[in-house]
């Protein structure tokens, strides 16, 4: 049984990626679907989005991410590993 459950293993990580959160979402309920034999389960939903929004949503996670990531950057910049160690002999 287990073997005839693997071939919709593909498509079962298809609709969970599909349905995973949004980053600007808390929690996501969605309806599943179970094998018979308790072998693969499938999230049973299609997710819609109104389009101008979800390309709204993202441009604001974008923006957050570059700037979390710039701030990152400029501080492991400036910070020196060797820096503790000068004027130690």
């Amino acid at each position: 049984m287990l073997c005839r459950a693997l071939k919709y293993m593909p498509h079962a990580v298809l609709k969970l990626m599909e349905n995973m959160p949004m980053p600007w979402e808390q929690i996501r309920d969605v309806r599943v679907l179970y094998h018979i034999t308790g072998a693969i389960t499938f999230v049973n939903e299609i997710p819609w989005v109104i389009e101008p929004v979800y390309i709204a949503q993202w441009g604001c996670v974008h923006v957050r991410l570059v700037l979390s990531f710039s701030d990152k950057l400029f501080t492991i910049i400036i910070v020196n590993p060797w820096s503790s160690l000068v004027g130690v002999e």
